[in-house]
């Protein structure tokens, strides 16, 4: 499963969401995004506005990738183990689209 998260700023991102969006059509991993304010719904994969930071660490460990459009990752509660594990996977977006 591929997890883009765009954190919790109040400001969409509407490209990298539709660009991802796109993706996910054309490969057969489930793609799961949490798109916050983005004014764009994804047709070919799951999404979600804001959940728990639970849920959020859940999404981490189950994510093959992670694709993280944020200044930093809250790893407040996480042991070394699950922080080493999830920073493995983070894919950071970085520059303009």
């Amino acid at each position: 499963m591929i997890f883009v998260t765009i954190g919790t700023s109040p400001y969409g991102f509407k490209r990298l969401i539709k660009e991802m969006d796109i993706i996910a059509g054309k490969i057969d991993e489930e793609v799961i995004m949490q798109i916050g304010d983005t004014d764009y719904e994804p047709r070919h994969a799951r999404c979600f506005r804001y959940t728990s930071r639970d849920d959020i660490l859940n999404y981490y460990s189950d994510a093959r990738i992670i694709i993280a459009c944020c200044n930093r990752v809250n790893f407040n509660g996480t042991s070394p183990q699950q922080k080493s594990n999830i920073s493995a996977k983070i894919k950071r977006i970085q520059g303009s689209f």
